[in-house]
């Protein structure tokens, strides 16, 4: 039986939100279920997400596959280690001009694993953060796709081994 973690519809036409399931994926969209782990609320200002991450990522490690939607909501909700993300790579992109960036960008949009990209002074054009499984997936990230992207001339690679800071901005008005 293939497992899938998805939306349910629920709600009216104008107000609709959505519980968090582990369904099979014969299963209508709206029907029968295994369990319900969590909510999706986009009527909310910001969008209202209550999740038991514990019971998604036994899902996950027993099998189920997150639709698109359910990902990202997972991936904003979670530690993308906890998600079997463990290499966290920021790489240096140089480009055969600086203007191919508007090129470069929606072909590094189309890798899920790429989260930033950055248009930068100094040695690269761009820099770009992204996580991967292993470094054998990392590999494959770097050989397989982004160095094959049209004006990608090279690539300098440094992993993360811990992330020793993590802030918002602060906001000070009188200053």
């Amino acid at each position: 039986m293939a497992v899938k973690i998805r939306l349910q519809r629920h709600g009216h036409k104008d107000y609709a939100f959505y519980p968090i399931v582990i369904a099979d994926s014969r299963a209508p969209r709206d029907g029968r279920f295994i369990e319900r782990i969590g909510s999706y609320n986009p009527n909310t200002n910001p969008a209202t997400i209550s999740l038991n991450f514990d019971r998604a990522l036994y899902w996950i490690n027993v099998g189920a596959q997150p639709t698109e939607t359910v990902r990202n909501i997972l991936s904003r909700e979670g530690n993308p280690k906890t998600l079997g993300y463990t290499t966290c790579t920021f790489i240096g992109l140089t480009l055969e001009r600086g203007s191919m960036y508007k090129t470069v960008v929606p072909e590094l949009e189309k890798i899920p694993e790429v989260v930033e990209v950055h248009f930068t002074t100094g040695s690269y054009t761009m820099m770009i953060k992204l996580y991967a499984r292993d470094n054998q997936h990392l590999m494959e990230l770097l050989n397989g796709k982004i160095q094959h992207i049209p004006g990608v001339m090279a690539t300098e690679t440094l992993i993360s081994l811990e992330q020793g800071l993590i802030r918002q901005v602060p906001i000070n008005y009188n200053d």
